[in-house]
């Protein structure tokens, strides 16, 4: 396979994978449309890559240093457990 057709192949790929990035997305959104999607662009730019199947090597050099503080700190925000709200004073008083 000459450069040029194995280029082709790639592109063609990485449009296939990008695809079904957008068609998980699609299922994951339902009922509400994947175009209303409101997320930080780090995380949106992360999974992409890991659409990609980048290594992480390759999706830090994409995000950039900013990008990669970003996102660890926006992974820690959402994987933190909720923790119960504490109920009221009456509510523990019985009122």
């Amino acid at each position: 396979m000459n450069h040029r057709a194995a280029s082709r192949q790639n592109a063609v790929d990485v449009v296939r994978r990008l695809q079904r990035f957008r068609q998980q997305m699609e299922r994951d959104m339902e009922p509400e449309p994947w175009t209303a999607l409101e997320t930080p662009v780090v995380l949106l730019l992360s999974d992409v890559c890991e659409a990609l199947a980048l290594t992480e090597e390759e999706r830090s050099t994409v995000l950039g240093t900013a990008g990669v503080t970003a996102l660890i700190d926006e992974l820690e925000v959402r994987i933190r457990p909720i923790s119960r709200p504490r109920p009221s004073m009456n509510e523990r008083n019985g009122r």
